[in-house]
């Protein structure tokens, strides 16, 4: 089952990926936590645009 979108769940799945594969390669877990949801805004933006992932990060940022 897909997660809807503007829940997060693929923003999660995506930086939690990145992050893991930084640590492995012996990087530090908040510099690499860091970076991963970098790379995870990054190819939102360019897929939903600057617009759209503005409203979806405030949403989320409400829901907590």
């Amino acid at each position: 089952m897909k997660a809807k979108l503007g829940s997060g769940a693929k923003f999660k799945a995506m930086s939690e990926g990145v992050a893991m594969s930084y640590m492995k390669k012996g990087m530090g877990k908040e510099k690499a936590m860091a970076i991963g949801k970098a790379v995870a805004a990054k190819a939102g933006i360019k897929k939903y645009g600057q617009k759209k992932m503005t409203q979806m990060a405030v949403k989320g940022k409400k829901r907590g």
